[in-house]
């Protein structure tokens, strides 16, 4: 792998410059527009957004020009600087896509996101067709949408502000694109450019605290199996949906989910399993997925601060290069019942929250969003009533749903002898947390409260000198085992203090 190559200063200087309209590198423009017309389209398939009578037209011409025109620079520094071979033909036709493909991938999607992500450049599966004049119609204005709506900068401040560090990302991710997929690149005729279906991972990267944000599987889940079949159906058909294009998938979409119940039933863990399973999804079918979780603190005392955060959180995911996965915790205190004498503020957030749902329902778009709430009766009935799949997470309330949660959170301790119960122990467990009325947050309050019981070895550093070597088996051997008098004695405990 070639040293990570550092754009010289003058360079970023100019582009810079540029991007904030100070002057116009004309030649970087007419090299883009040259090396276009003799690899992938004429001139005149790019000169008709030139031509078209729209303003927005011309807004699409100059970001792409300053978009793709940098792309082009970065290459004239890749093989200048000898870390591609302007003589290999192959390198030419990377150099060439590389260019048309991040720059209409930068200007067209990375400026319009929220964060300035740099992970949707990734996304596979994209088809170009720059003679097609519905291209322009349906894939630009994406963009311009996000240019139109931020009215606190210019489209060079914002171009600015988003690619500011994204050169050097870039370089980094195309040469180890390069080095790891040599076949990346496929010309497919002369007007359409295609990626083909992987993911490139130089572009794709995820901070391993993302990773860890999903630990929880469905199987470890209790008493919620009638939920988890339809959200496991919604998930599917929304990454088939993405990944072939077939809107017979799409409509058996629901995008937003509501899960209400009282507190401790699981839905918090539903989520996280949910999280966990569309991350399958990705990493299995090459589309990546983006995460965002929003609370009541998105709230802002500023006129108009809580809508644009909430735009802001919503448009993080919408329009993320893959599947985006939206969050939104505490429901009930984010959307609450609207009452007389609230603000205009709150009125106008809740106006916005609900055009937002109407957007995501009608459009089917690429992201799916879970409410959790404890308390159904204060969200915002008609922003309910925009949420089609709304499901009741009760958590265990048989007895047989106690036991088997009391049952997996002891599983471990079992094992090792700590805690001790025979099967029809097991079953009475599981009567007195129904008996007592018990949600899943008494019965794991319970289980962790008799694995805690049973810790009583202090470590000491004599502890561990003298018994490195089977440290674990010295603590199993020296802890304290707890029966089923002592489960019955703590459930009692649990239930005094949860009344």
């Amino acid at each position: 792998m070639p040293q990570l190559l550092k754009i010289p200063q003058m360079t970023l200087d100019k582009y810079i410059n540029f991007s904030r309209g100070a002057i116009q590198l004309k030649n970087a423009f007419r090299t883009f527009q040259q090396r276009a017309k003799v690899t992938y389209f004429d001139k005149s398939g790019f000169e008709q957004i030139l031509t078209r009578p729209s303003r927005s037209a011309v807004v699409v011409a100059e970001v792409l020009e300053k978009t793709i025109g940098v792309y082009f620079t970065i290459c004239d520094t890749l093989i200048s600087n000898g870390h591609l071979d302007r003589n290999n033909p192959a390198d030419i036709e990377f150099l060439n896509m590389f260019a048309l493909y991040g720059g209409a991938l930068s200007g067209l999607e990375e400026l319009c996101s929220a964060d300035g992500s740099i992970q949707s450049s990734g996304v596979a599966q994209v088809r170009l067709n720059f003679r097609d004049p519905n291209f322009y119609d349906q894939f630009l204005d994406t963009f311009l949408v996000g240019i139109r709506e931020d009215k606190t900068v210019s489209s060079g401040d914002r171009l600015l502000a988003v690619t500011k560090g994204y050169l050097e990302k870039t370089v980094e991710a195309v040469l180890e694109g390069k080095d790891r997929f040599p076949g990346l690149v496929e010309r497919v005729n002369d007007v359409n450019l295609q990626i083909d279906g992987i993911t490139l991972q130089g572009f794709d990267r995820r901070d391993d605290k993302d990773r860890a944000l999903f630990s929880v599987d469905f199987s470890d889940l209790v008493a919620v199996e009638s939920v988890v079949g339809q959200l496991k159906k919604n998930v599917g058909n929304l990454f088939a949906y993405i990944k072939s294009g077939d809107r017979s998938f799409a409509r058996k979409v629901s995008n937003i989910v509501l899960l209400y119940g009282p507190s401790g039933t699981g839905k918090s863990s539903l989520v996280n399993a949910v999280g966990k399973y569309m991350t399958t999804f990705s990493e299995t079918v090459g589309v990546p997925l983006k995460f965002r979780k929003i609370s009541s603190d998105l709230k802002s005392k500023w006129m108009g601060e809580s809508t644009k955060n909430l735009k802001d959180a919503v448009q993080e995911v919408s329009r993320y290069g893959g599947v985006g996965f939206l969050w939104t915790d505490e429901a009930d205190m984010l959307f609450t019942n609207a009452v007389d004498g609230d603000s205009t503020a709150e009125k106008a957030f809740l106006s916005e929250a609900m055009q937002l749902m109407d957007g995501v329902e009608k459009t089917v778009p690429n992201y799916f969003w879970v409410m959790t709430t404890n308390n159904e009766k204060n969200f915002y009935l008609p922003l309910r009533r925009r949420i089609k799949a709304q499901y009741l997470v009760e958590g265990p309330v048989r007895a047989d749903d106690h036991a088997k949660l009391f049952w997996m959170l002891t599983h471990d301790v079992r094992e090792q002898g700590l805690v001790q119960y025979s099967q029809e122990q097991l079953r009475d467990v599981g009567l007195l947390c129904e008996s007592f009325g018990f949600h899943g947050r008494e019965t794991s309050n319970l289980a962790n409260r008799v694995v805690s019981e049973t810790d009583t070895v202090t470590i000491t550093p004599e502890i561990i000198t003298g018994h490195c070597d089977d440290l674990n088996s010295y603590v199993v051997q020296n802890s304290r085992r707890v029966g089923f008098d002592d489960i019955v004695r703590i459930a009692r405990v649990v239930a005094n203090g949860s009344c």
